[in-house]
């Protein structure tokens, strides 16, 4: 093995099924096209609300996928999550007890959430080797580098495992911001890095070149704009992967 060439990123592909039966064919879509990550967007399921329902699906997801890892989401509405019925206080609950579970390899909460908080839910990913993802989106634009350094700092000083930012491009040189600060973040956390959009799709296939550990494919559903099929993402990659 080359020991200069770059890691091939991992490609994960979301999951965004209201009911317990349309998760499960969701999940049997994602086994057909074996990914390395099977992101579960839990704030699209209809019974969130209910530990047990939801300690379920992780199980049953488990089953259906046992070469995948499980990624738990409950994503925030201010940063695109699906509007559901848990308070805040009931969502980070829940956090803890997917943690406890043992059904998960890694779980995404965002990075604006309250810091006591944050600490307590790293402090339990720890106890039960769950990786610990901080996100940021931002659906409208994308920031300035500075800032999306501020972000991946504050993730270090939190303890996260991966810092994780998607942003929306609405111009060209927006996908040269996402690789250079991907780069620079890449030295003290392990960064996600995406934009979202038409010019967004190289970043999702390039971005490991500049250090992103995983990159997201559409699902049976997608779960944000500038997805690609699993096919077009592998095709995409492979053909980077001969140049770097």
């Amino acid at each position: 093995m080359d020991e200069n060439k770059v890691p091939m990123p991992l490609i994960c592909m979301p999951i965004v099924g209201t009911t317990q039966e349309e998760i499960n064919a969701e999940a049997v879509f994602a086994f057909s096209k074996d990914p390395d990550i099977v992101e579960w967007r839990a704030d699209y399921f209809q019974d969130v609300d209910d530990k047990d329902k939801v300690i379920a699906v992780l199980q049953s997801l488990r089953q259906t996928l046992p070469n995948q890892a499980v990624l738990f989401t409950l994503r925030n509405e201010t940063e695109g999550g699906n509007p559901n019925q848990l308070t805040e206080h009931a969502r980070f609950s829940l956090y803890l007890d997917v943690c406890r579970s043992g059904h998960a390899d890694y779980i995404d909460t965002e990075l604006n959430n309250d810091h006591d908080q944050l600490k307590k839910l790293r402090n339990e990913t720890q106890k039960h080797n769950v990786n610990f993802i901080l996100s940021f989106h931002d659906f409208e634009q994308t920031p300035a580098e500075e800032q999306l350094k501020i972000n991946a700092d504050v993730a270090v000083r939190l303890e996260a495992d991966y810092f994780k930012f998607a942003v929306m491009s609405t111009v060209k040189n927006d996908i040269l911001t996402v690789f250079r600060v991907t780069e620079d973040v890449s030295h003290s956390i392990q960064p996600i890095s995406m934009a979202m959009g038409v010019y967004g799709k190289m970043t999702r296939a390039a971005s490991w070149t500049f250090g992103s550990k995983v990159t997201f494919a559409q699902g049976r559903k997608s779960s944000a704009p500038g997805q690609m099929t699993i096919e077009e993402l592998r095709t995409s990659i492979d053909n980077i992967r001969t140049l770097v």
